[in-house]
């Protein structure tokens, strides 16, 4: 029983008590609650309950987190665990690299925070490493069993393994064994006796084209969730805090500007055109998909096209059009390093419908003192808000890719102290991590393709500390666009991981008819 120093709550207790006997563990409950607490005190526990640490002797834990939450995890442990030394490692640089082999060759710090992307850099440094504890943060990054990041974090050497996720199954019940396999290799060993007994192929029509599709297989389901029972643990916010507010959604609906509309209709139609055109050609998904995705942007603000020629690596291919692959998977280049390759980009420009009824929206908000975040999957599109916004004397925070580190926590910390009253960010770089429940109102200019992201992003919001009594979300959505079908289709696979993960409501999954109208 932990003697519980961070002063958790019941339920983080239950989840501790249950988990700490376990060498491999998975802590699914819903972002917002308290899983890097929870994930600190097992750590905790298995340090305080090894002798050779007690003597003195050198076995670190490390942390695997993205690159937004590597400062989050070294704050967490300067502040609740003081006198151990930790360090981040970045990797992406020869002069951290070399800190870094430094530090381990040394022995000279008990915790290791790295990056995905680093830890495949410096994974001939850390694979010989026998770690005590290794914590895999969103751990759904590694559900692609082909990946090198998969692979590389499935190499490592520990005692004690915790997987972190609030979407233990991103989009499909293959993509959970990758996890399995991190937290013990041993009992879930090989993915294809795994897929044999726990996935189905059935076949998909939604996209209008028949294919073979990887499913959970419900004969099985039963066997799987009993076999996770006793090393998972999985609730919902609603299940554990009666102090949080419900979610409350909201859908304002806006028709495009004339010259969006004309654009709009263009690209909709030459779309229509080339796939009936091409309906048999192996590229017409990958086409179609970035077709979609120019129609989403368009949908967000009045586009220009521009021609640029860009230099690319050419690749061998079939006389079906696929590509050639070695046997690691990898494609075969044709021999020539770059050739120039004539690409045509779309950039983003007022007028946007979508950006006006955001503006109005904020500004209503703002001006009686409340605080307001505001995600979109395109930088693009957040650059353009937030000039409209320093524009009307609002101070905002732009938190994108192309944020530096030092400028993100400024940004968190004066959103948190009242000094920022907007967040805006791209759902890639904040969707995650962030504590951003100072905020109770959360618009959505879109949403991501996966809907565990779009999740996690509603979660910086609705969170313990949130003490608002309605937390607000609200999507922006245009007439007539592919809004409404890609909105359909996310809810329609949110609703599988929940079948999937045994939750007994679906809180996300709300009504966007039209009637349901906030004034624009």
């Amino acid at each position: 029983m932990s003697t519980n120093p961070l002063g958790l709550r019941p339920f983080q207790l239950t989840a501790v008590d249950k988990l700490s006997p376990v060498p491999g563990r998975l802590i699914g409950d819903e972002p917002g609650l308290g899983k890097t607490f929870e994930a600190g005190e097992l750590d905790r526990l298995v340090r305080l309950a090894d002798a050779r640490v007690a003597d003195g002797q050198w076995l670190p834990t490390l942390v695997l987190a993205p690159k937004a939450m590597l400062y989050t995890w070294a704050a967490w442990f300067a502040k609740y665990r003081p006198d151990e030394k930790v360090i981040v490692v970045d990797a992406r640089t020869k002069k951290h690299r070399e800190k870094f082999e430094k530090a381990l060759k040394e022995r000279t710090h008990d915790i290791y925070i790295v990056h995905y992307e680093g830890l495949k850099l410096t994974l001939p440094l850390m694979e010989p490493i026998s770690w005590l504890h290794v914590i895999a943060d969103e751990a759904h990054r590694i559900g692609n069993r082909k990946s090198q990041t998969s692979k590389a974090v499935r190499a490592l050497k520990a005692e004690w393994r915790t997987a972190l996720t609030g979407t233990a199954a991103d989009r499909i019940v293959e993509q959970l064994w990758a996890i399995l396999n991190f937290m013990d290799p041993d009992k879930w060993s090989s993915f294809w006796k795994y897929r044999e007994r726990y996935v189905e192929d059935v076949y998909d029509t939604s996209t209008g084209n028949l294919r073979i599709v990887a499913k959970a297989n419900p004969a099985t389901m039963p066997e799987l969730k009993r076999r996770l029972a006793d090393v998972m643990i999985r609730r919902q916010k609603h299940e554990v805090l009666d102090d949080l507010p419900e979610k409350d959604y909201k859908t304002v609906w806006v028709d495009l500007s004339p010259r969006q509309r004309r654009a709009y209709d263009e690209m909709r139609d030459t779309m229509v055109a080339w796939i009936g055109e091409h309906e048999d050609e192996p590229l017409q998904a990958t086409v179609a998909i970035a077709q979609l995705i120019r129609l989403q942007q368009i949908a967000l603000a009045t586009p220009t096209f521009e021609t640029v020629t860009k230099m690319r690596r050419q690749y061998w291919t079939n006389e079906d059009g696929e590509y050639i692959r070695d046997r690691q998977g990898r494609r075969i280049s044709a021999g020539l390093d770059l050739v120039p390759v004539e690409e045509v980009e779309i950039h983003l420009d007022d007028p946007s419908s979508k950006l006006d009824a955001a503006m109005e929206i904020i500004e209503d908000l703002t001006a009686n003192g409340e605080k307001v975040v505001v995600f979109s999957q395109f930088s693009r599109a957040i650059d353009l808000l937030v000039k409209r916004l320093e524009k009307a004397g609002i101070y905002t925070g732009k938190y994108v890719g192309a944020t530096g580190e030092t400028a993100r926590k400024r940004i968190v910390q004066e959103f948190a102290d009242g000094d920022l009253m907007v967040f805006a960010g791209t759902i890639s770089a904040g969707g995650t991590g962030l504590n951003l429940q100072s905020a109770s109102t959360l618009i959505f200019l879109d949403r991501a393709w996966k809907p565990g992201d779009n999740l996690q992003a509603e979660d910086r919001i609705h969170r313990m500390g949130q003490f608002a009594a309605h937390v607000i979300i609200i999507d922006i959505m245009a007439r007539d666009t592919v809004d409404r079908g890609r909105y359909q289709r996310i809810a329609d696979s949110w609703h599988e991981i929940q079948k999937l993960l045994g939750d007994k409501r679906f809180d996300w999954i709300h009504s966007i008819e039209e009637e349901e109208l906030l004034p624009v």
